[in-house]
């Protein structure tokens, strides 16, 4: 009965350093909305894109992928090129005396 006891209160306590550190990293990631993957990469290309970025390996992917983000929103302006007529005056927007 001891050993069964025992067995029981090892199996929770392990549990409980396993899942609390679990619950805490869970509760922020789900507060900030960040996604916890594994990903395969070239270490050659991640210690290039480190040495350039002069950051961590989480902070240099967000950085990479911030860079994928704008990439596509600027194409997409430039698909807009000379599809929109606006009449903005410069000099008012830019709030510049007149001359």
């Amino acid at each position: 009965m001891k050993l069964a006891r025992r067995a029981h209160a090892l199996a929770y306590a392990g549990a409980c350093i396993d899942a609390k550190p679990y619950r805490c990293q869970a509760s922020h990631m789900a507060e900030a909305a960040i996604k916890r993957v594994t990903v395969n990469l070239p270490a050659k290309l991640l210690n290039e894109a480190e040495q350039v970025s002069g950051r961590g390996i989480t902070e240099t992917i967000v950085l990479g992928l911030e860079l994928l983000a704008r990439r596509r929103a600027y194409a997409k302006a430039i698909a807009l090129k000379g599809k929109l007529r606006l009449a903005v005056d410069l000099g008012t927007s830019r709030e510049r005396a007149v001359r």
